[in-house]
Parts: structure tokens; C-alpha cells; sequence
């Protein structure tokens, strides 16, 4: 791929968003020095564990060759945040990080909690995460106004152009779902 990763997501920002939204907003492009030559592209919360504001994992768009460097000191670790010694390792490694409001702007809908919705519902009482899941498996969204509604919305649409039943089937055919 020619050109930084910032270039390439404002360069294909628009043809995503016209697609998902019907209507593209103007997006900052290359001129902003921070998203053009940005290792790592995401959508900043603050997190009250970690004490800390830090990009949400559902929002990462990560340039392979630039984190390529720190890869091996930032392991995917269990726990259900994966991403956090990524971000550290590059933050620590002087690596250009950029925000995007990737669900704030409503471009994407972050349900949140899937996985562990997802051990809840399958009853996965071996799951290391099944106490707090039991706890801890509502969807919030993000805490974006309407981002619920939209989801709604959409979900209700899928159902009704494709149909659970062939999404299902389709799932199944992939080895999805069982």
C-alpha cells in the first residue's frame, strides 16, 4: 500500500462512510501531520482502571510496519484487553497515535461486551471471565446517545433484506455457528 496509513483511511474514509451512512461527511485529510503518518488510529475513552485515556479496542486501525518494531514487547494478554500493551509499547516507543471518533461520529456502532454476552448466553461456566460476565454482559454502546437505536435500526434491517434464517445458514456453512 502506497503512502502512510492516515493517508490510506482518509483516502477511504469517504467510500466507507457513503456506504454505511449513505451520505460522506469531509473528513481532515493528509494535512494534519498527527493521522497522516499515525502508527496507530483509534477512538480515545478514558479508562477508569487503567486511570488512564487510552483507544478502545473495537476502534485500533494499526499500521503493520510501523508497530512491527514493538510487536514482540506487547503481547495480546488474556483478561479481556487485549490491546493495552500494544498501546503502551508504542506510546513508550515514541510511536505517532492518532484519534478518530469512529463510534462518537456514529461511523461504526461499538455494542461492547460481546464476548462476554456471548459466555454468558453459551452458560461457559469453565470461561476464567464467567463470574464477571454474569455481571458484566449488557451492551453499552459506548455510552453514545442513539447508538442503540441505530443498532436497533439496523439489525431490524438486515433481518428483514437478508433474513435470520439464511444468515444463520450462512454462518453455519462457514463453520460459525453450529
Amino acid at each position: 500500500m502506497p503512502g502512510s496509513l492516515g493517508q490510506f483511511i482518509v483516502q477511504n474514509a469517504q467510500n466507507a462512510l457513503a456506504a454505511t451512512r449513505g451520505n460522506a461527511p469531509r473528513i481532515a485529510g493528509p494535512a494534519s501531520p498527527a493521522s497522516a503518518e499515525a502508527a496507530i488510529v483509534g477512538e480515545s475513552h478514558w479508562d477508569k482502571w487503567e486511570n488512564r485515556s487510552r483507544f478502545e479496542l473495537y476502534s485500533l486501525v494499526v499500521d503493520p510496519a510501523a508497530v512491527d518494531s514493538i510487536a514482540a514487547n506487547a503481547p495480546f494478554t488474556e483478561g479481556g484487553d487485549p490491546s493495552l500493551q500494544l498501546l503502551l509499547a508504542a506510546d513508550g516507543a515514541g510511536l505517532r497515535l492518532a484519534e478518530f471518533p469512529f463510534a462518537a461520529e456514529r461511523h461504526i456502532i461499538h455494542r461492547g461486551r460481546g464476548s462476554l454476552a456471548a459466555v454468558v448466553a453459551s452458560d461457559e461456566r469453565t470461561n476464567p471471565l464467567y463470574g464477571w460476565a454474569l455481571d458484566h454482559h449488557e451492551a453499552h454502546f459506548g455510552g453514545i446517545p442513539g447508538a442503540r437505536e441505530i443498532y436497533l435500526g439496523l439489525k431490524q434491517r438486515f433481518e428483514n433484506e437478508v433474513g435470520w434464517p439464511v444468515a444463520a445458514g450462512t454462518l453455519k456453512k462457514l463453520g460459525r455457528v453450529t
